[in-house]
């Protein structure tokens, strides 16, 4: 007769689970949307299950095949036993992270504030329950992720025949398919888009407005002298005609260079092609490429320096090399007005991790300091060329004070009101003021302010920032949320582009820069389906910016966990573009996260990097030992010291090596 033995540890190991199951069941079905938080007046339990009910939205099909693919891998993953599923730190963390930003996105997508978390202990409970359940969700896929990675081996393929021929041509077949894939899907917008700011720029190169450095000097003079050349020839369709294919050509190239040194890395052709892909179909990239504006170039730009500093600090380039980021990191600070935020810090933190090359990054650091400086700064001067917009940059200090003013009014007094009033036009500046655009504040009545006036505001937003600190908190993380949310696609402003700006003012009226071809009805369809992608699980996290910035943090702490710090030090680039996101008047804008974009092919390659290691024959594989990285294989080749960390721990593996792959 078999003896049954409850395992009380084993009991309540399952009762968690089985907990963190419908939590995130919940988590899933959530849908503030669907009821108003503050007309609730019950309190206590009664409170808590009256708002549940409303939160949740109305199960559908989708739910129910969701739930039973959380069902399997909580199973498989998380009830299997301590021996067969050992915990991984790492996904813990940073799955704890990612579920923070995904409740705060919540709150602040629906109710502008906090309220979702905190306005009753009974809606707390709620976002608390939400939050276990993603970081029950993201935990198991992390875990799972990490996993596999240790698992993985690159093996080495011979191609033969056509597949041959295709991988030693491969950078031309790039260029080629990108320029088709571009050109078919843009057809609809033929000749170009020239949507506000490329109005803009156009208006300044033929002196139709000043010249100011509101946008880069240096795009404008490109942008303005190709389409000149084309107009010179065959009017405002041919000058659109040529700075499109101008910057689809260049794009084909830095893209299609950026897909090759893919491949030679991997040695495997699928991954190119998956790169080529990305920037062929993804709509952001064709989108821009017909866009006659600055974005099309900093993004190219940025994609072509981040291929060169990856070169570098892997030994890929050498002299040649240092000239090509330098000239790619000094076009970067005059194609953006932050471009020298973005990669001087890149390069400082490639005089940490060059070892052994360090005087060619410092050369590089002092070239483009001093380049920063002489154009940005002694060359617009001399032109006498000044910002347009003094207030550009301090949007978001604008839009905290015009969030107080909403909600605080009466206790501003008409002094205070006169300080305000010497930056921007105070009228209906509360009324004014958009949760997640900033220029409806700060384009309004914006002077060119003297340092005297600057003081004096300075000293009224620190006052006001000491009487409500919250309101302030709340005015930052409206303009920044998106960027930290996968699911938050914003298109208030138009995402995509695909317009022709009208007259700006009575200098320019009469002015065509652009006529479309063919029919509204067609533009209609392809713009229609370039939206759609934000519809649609899975293509949807492929055009929403915080998807991004979830990649790479994901990345990075899958570097970490293998004591990477080179590889991961390397992320400074995409980071720095992210904190000018969250400074920019924009919340959750696409355009201004086109440069990771373009870049994440590369940093997906650095961050699989340490997992892509050459299959070796099983007679050398026994000479060099196990595979110290897998932790249940690990396990079995050594006893765990008493109190010591699991080989899965967050910076858990052997010393670090160069690999090449």
């Amino acid at each position: 007769m078999q003896e049954v033995r409850l395992d009380k540890n084993k009991l309540i190991r399952e009762i968690l689970i089985i907990i963190a199951l419908l939590c995130s069941f919940i988590a899933i079905s959530i849908d503030p949307d669907s009821t108003s938080l503050y007309s609730e007046s019950l309190n206590g339990f009664a409170a808590f299950f009256s708002l549940l009910r409303d939160e949740l939205g109305d199960v559908g099909i989708g739910h129910i095949i969701a739930a039973a693919a959380l069902i399997y891998l909580y199973h498989r993953n998380l009830l299997a036993g301590k021996e067969k599923s050992p915990f991984c730190l790492t996904a813990c963390i940073i799955g704890g992270l990612l579920s923070a930003f995904r409740v705060l996105g919540i709150s602040f997508s629906v109710y502008e504030n906090f309220d979702f978390i905190f306005y009753l202990k009974a809606q707390f409970l709620i976002a608390f329950i939400t939050f276990v359940g993603y970081w029950a969700i993201l935990y198991t896929a992390l875990k799972c992720l990490y996993h596999w990675l240790d698992k993985l081996k690159s093996r080495s393929v011979t191609y033969a025949g056509f597949l041959a021929k295709m991988e030693k041509h491969f950078l031309i077949i790039c260029i080629i398919a990108l320029l088709i894939f571009w050109v078919i899907q843009g057809l609809a917008f033929f000749p170009g888009s020239v949507p506000h700011d490329g109005r803009y720029q156009l208006n300044q190169y033929f002196d139709l407005i000043g010249f100011n450095t509101h946008h880069p000097v240096a795009a404008t003079l490109i942008m303005g002298t190709v389409y000149s050349i084309g107009e010179a020839i065959g009017g405002s369709t041919l000058g659109c005609v040529f700075y499109v294919a101008f910057q689809s050509i260049l794009g084909a190239i830095v893209f299609g260079m950026v897909c090759d040194y893919i491949r030679k890395k991997t040695e495997l052709l699928w991954p190119g092609f998956a790169a080529l892909v990305f920037f062929g179909a993804a709509p952001m990239f064709w989108t821009y490429m017909q866009t006659i504006d600055k974005d099309g170039l900093y993004m190219i730009t940025f994609a072509w320096f981040t291929l060169e500093y990856v070169k570098l600090v892997w030994k890929d380039s050498g002299k040649v090399g240092v000239v090509r980021l330098i000239l790619a990191a000094a076009l970067i600070c005059i194609f953006r007005n932050e471009g020298a935020y973005i990669v001087i810090p890149a390069l400082a933190v490639l005089i940490i991790i060059l070892a052994g090359r360090r005087k060619a990054a410092i050369l590089a650091l002092v070239v483009i300091v001093l380049w920063n400086y002489g154009w940005n700064t002694l060359l617009m001067d001399s032109l006498g060329l000044e910002p347009a917009n003094q207030v550009e940059g301090k949007s978001i200090c604008l839009q905290m004070l015009a969030r107080y003013d909403l909600y605080y009014a009466d206790e501003l007094t008409q002094q205070d009101i006169d300080v305000i009033n010497a930056v921007i036009s105070y009228e209906d500046l509360g009324e004014r003021y958009d949760p997640e655009n900033a220029d409806p504040v700060k384009n309004r009545g914006y002077r060119n302010t003297s340092d005297e006036e600057w003081d004096a505001f300075w000293k009224l937003w620190f006052k006001c920032l000491k009487r409500h600190p919250l309101v302030y908190l709340e005015a930052a993380i409206n303009e920044m949320y998106g960027y930290l949310d996968p699911t938050y696609f914003w298109t208030d402003l138009s995402t995509y582009q695909l317009y022709n700006k009208g007259n700006l003012s009575d200098y320019d009226e009469g002015v065509v820069y652009s006529e479309y071809v063919f029919s509204a009805s067609a533009r209609s369809a392809v713009s229609d389906a370039a939206y759609s992608w934000s519809r649609i699980p899975i293509l949807s996290l492929i055009v929403c910016p915080g998807t991004y910035s979830w990649l790479g943090i994901i990345l990075i702490g899958g570097l970490l966990r293998k004591k990477k710090w080179r590889d991961a030090a390397m992320f400074i680039a995409p980071f720095m573009v992210l904190l000018a996101c969250f400074v920019s008047p924009v919340n959750a804008y696409l355009r201004y996260t086109l440069p990771i974009m373009s870049a994440m092919p590369l940093y997906i390659l650095v961050g699989l990097k340490p997992h892509l290691q050459r299959d070796v024959p099983e007679s050398a594989g026994k000479e060099a030992g196990p595979d110290c990285t897998e932790a249940e294989d690990s396990a079995k080749e050594k006893p765990e010291m008493p109190g010591s960390l699991p080989e899965d721990d967050l910076f858990a593996e052997s010393s670090e090596t160069d690999i090449t792959f």
